[in-house]
């Protein structure tokens, strides 16, 4: 199909990537440790390993900063929006009333999200999230959707959605991800791992924005997550 859409005057872009980064790894050993009692031992050393070695166990928050969750999509959202945008080349529009609509009123699925807010109570970035993740059968998150202003509010966002989806018992947390480099560097930062999907970017560019193909054609300026890629 790719190579269909290929003659059609599609670009391929790539392939998205998934991201994992667990928490918990008795359910990995199961085939090779089939003796309950020291598969739990191997685990829970491996366990406090990963722990040890995650960057939420090292880093907190910026001064005066603060976790929410289930925040309003309000205003803030909005302001957020405005002061992140510039950072993409060609990513969805994530004002409030998009927010709302999206995950809000979702009627299927009960979508969860973290922000960050700073010392002057203004948000700084936030993670739109599902846990556990109903298309897992162990009891993983999932990021649908993330947004930040920088990059330390990037890692604030990351640090702080692992340090609470690891105090939930929850075996990992996942990403669905096409995405600009300082993302990806910021993910292998918090400790995901990636891994390839099999699943491509096809873009078709209108006649009528040839001047803008430097941009559109970027693959390095794009940023979509499992929300719009679904």
């Amino acid at each position: 199909a790719v190579a269909v859409q290929r003659r059609a005057g599609y670009h391929d872009m790539g392939v998205f990537s998934r991201w994992i980064k667990f928490f918990r790894t008795e359910h990995k050993l199961e085939s090779r440790l089939p003796w309950g009692v020291p598969r739990r031992i191997v685990a829970g050393l491996l366990d406090t390993g990963l722990r040890l070695a995650a960057a939420e166990s090292w880093h907190r928050l910026p001064a005066g900063w603060r976790v929410e969750h289930d925040p309003v999509f309000d205003g803030r959202f909005d302001s957020l929006w405005a002061a992140a945008a510039s950072q993409f080349g060609t990513t969805t529009e994530r004002t409030s009333q998009y927010l709302q609509w999206r995950f809000g009123l979702d009627p299927q699925r009960q979508y969860r999200t973290l922000a960050v807010t700073n010392a002057k109570g203004e948000l700084q970035g936030y993670a739109v999230y599902l846990y556990p993740d109903p298309e897992q059968t162990l009891p993983f998150g999932a990021i649908i959707d993330l947004m930040f202003v920088d990059q330390v509010a990037l890692n604030a966002v990351l640090d702080s959605l692992s340090r609470h989806l690891r105090q939930a018992d929850a075996v990992g947390i996942q990403l669905l991800s096409f995405t600009l480099p300082s993302v990806e560097a910021a993910l292998k930062r918090s400790g995901f791992i990636r891994r390839e999907a099999n699943f491509h970017l096809l873009v078709y560019l209108n006649p009528k924005w040839r001047s803008r193909e430097g941009t559109v054609l970027d693959r390095h300026k794009w940023h979509l997550i499992e929300a719009e890629a679904k």
